[in-house]
């Protein structure tokens, strides 16, 4: 039997539940919980619930992202960066967190969904140490 990801799952059951009354949902969900129990499936209902927010949080126009950086941002700094992130993906809102790394040095990373976007100083060297190695 083919293995059903969390992300996939979580997607089903969204899907599943647009458009019902309270007690609609209340019963589809305790039919999916029956699946996955079924499907021993359980232990993946941590990652299954984070999932399903971030699925229904895209479909609300709302985007997580995370920024790392070496230093304390603005909240200039991280509305600019809020702005770009909106307006390349397309969405209403940016729900930006905010940490921060003195180990990077400078620069930034940005984490969205899976996508990584490394403009730290940290990573820069490493390449340039890697090229001059070889």
């Amino acid at each position: 039997m083919k293995k059903i990801s969390p992300k996939k799952y979580a997607r089903s059951l969204a899907e599943s539940l647009a458009g019902l009354d309270k007690k609609q949902v209340s019963l589809n969900i305790a039919n999916f919980v029956k699946v996955l129990a079924k499907n021993k499936g359980l232990r993946l209902a941590p990652k299954i619930i984070f999932e399903f927010n971030r699925y229904s949080d895209l479909q609300n126009g709302i985007l997580a992202a995370a920024v790392i950086s070496a230093r304390k941002l603005t909240g200039a700094e991280l509305k600019e960066l809020a702005d770009k992130i909106k307006k390349i993906h397309k969405v209403k809102e940016v729900d930006l967190t905010a940490i921060e790394d003195s180990t990077l040095i400078g620069g930034l990373v940005v984490k969205i969904g899976d996508e990584v976007l490394d403009a730290s100083l940290k990573t820069r060297l490493e390449l340039l140490k890697q090229r001059l190695i070889e």
